[in-house]
């Protein structure tokens, strides 16, 4: 069997990171035993990437928008759902991401917040792996 690209073993380490962060944040642990900070507990790549997606802007999809859109479905209509989730859901896990590392008063350091924080950077390395 040949060996895995690099890419993947990257990403299926940086994986088996944010399964090991979810469930110590699920514990009522901190995201790393050194540390609370996300680049404490997933390679530095990932969080770049994180970080890099948070720098760009949400696309607004008004309630008129979505009733319009979603109240006959077509097939069409369902391609062009899709393919907008898959740009805009990085964009946005990433905002909460970047969000929550930021809050003030050392909030980000709180056992719930490491927990939301962790699933929401455990969605988007999954999604990571998954491309790879």
């Amino acid at each position: 069997m040949a060996a895995l690209p690099a890419s993947v073993a990257m990403a299926s380490a940086a994986g088996a990171a944010a399964r090991a962060a979810v469930r110590a944040a699920a514990a009522g642990a901190s995201v790393a035993h050194s540390g609370t900070r996300l680049s404490d507990a997933v390679p530095r790549e990932i969080v770049d990437d994180i970080f890099a997606h948070a720098l760009k802007k949400q696309t607004g999809v008004s309630l008129k928008y979505m009733l319009d859109f979603g109240a006959n479905p077509i097939e069409r209509q369902l391609v062009l759902s899709a393919q907008f989730l898959q740009k805009e859901l990085p964009v946005r896990l990433a905002h909460r991401v970047a969000e929550l590392e930021n809050l003030p008063y050392g909030l980000s350091s709180k056992p719930q917040v490491l927990k939301q924080l962790c699933m929401y950077a455990g969605m988007l390395i999954m999604r990571a792996c998954t491309r790879a």
